[in-house]
């Protein structure tokens, strides 16, 4: 059984990777998806931007957004070149499971390598082996060992939705997925119709060694979901960027 240590401090400040409580102790933000607390040049651009609009208009396009998908497009692997901006990876995850509905709306079979992190489908896993119903969830997901390259084509079927993974999985260990896999997922999604989705919310923005750890084979997914590191640990923000196709 795990034992959880519970504290009843106030985080009242940070800085750098430096968090300090109410009563004046500090400890050091392991947990930090940015680039530390504090970091002036981001605080001062955020300022300036919430002086001048303070949130996104998402009918008309502004100055600010325009060069941030250029941005992202310029660093997306292949074709991904198309960003839609949210405030979340969570939610850019969301979406990308709502275009890939958009895209085959009569089916709801989520294929999910096991370890991946991803939100409400990786605890279906824990569930499942439960012995709890999931028969109320809108998707059912059906999860595959990672780089078991003969249940992956055994698991991806006409009836898949998506196939979701992370490039180098956080959940339970940190293993990246071979080439051999993702070729494999590659090939049987594109065959089925299913959408390929790689969650980078925990291994892109130069965590894995490259801009994103989609890089580090030659498999580019249909759908890449980032977050974490992108807002800089100073705003909320995600994105989900696909292909034109």
């Amino acid at each position: 059984m795990m034992t959880v240590k519970t504290t009843s401090r106030t985080l009242q400040s940070a800085s750098g990777a430096t968090l300090t409580f109410d009563d004046g102790s500090t400890a050091i933000d392991l947990r930090s998806g940015g680039f530390g607390h504090g970091q002036r040049e981001i605080v001062a651009a955020v300022k300036a931007q919430v002086e001048a609009m303070p949130l996104s208009n998402r009918v008309m396009i502004t100055p600010v957004l325009a060069s941030l998908v250029d941005k992202i497009a310029q660093l997306m692997p292949g074709e991904l070149s198309v960003s839609y901006i949210c405030n979340s990876g969570e939610e850019s995850f969301d979406g990308a499971l709502k275009l890939a509905r958009g895209a085959n709306p009569d089916r709801d079979q989520v294929v999910v390598v096991s370890g991946s992190h991803l939100g409400c489908l990786s605890y279906g896993q824990y569930f499942s082996q439960s012995g709890v119903s999931l028969d109320y969830l809108p998707l059912r997901p059906v999860f595959v060992e990672a780089n078991d390259s003969k249940a992956l084509a055994s698991a991806i079927t006409a009836q898949t939705l998506a196939v979701v993974y992370e490039p180098v999985l956080t959940q339970q260990q940190l293993l990246p997925l071979s080439e051999e896999f993702l070729m494999t997922m590659r090939t049987l999604s594109k065959s089925t119709g299913a959408t390929m989705i790689a969650y980078e919310v925990n291994t892109g923005m130069g965590r894995c060694g490259r801009n994103f750890a989609t890089e580090l084979t030659s498999v580019v997914p249909d759908v890449m979901v980032i977050g974490g590191a992108l807002n800089a640990g100073c705003v909320p923000v995600g994105d989900m960027s696909h292909t034109r196709h």
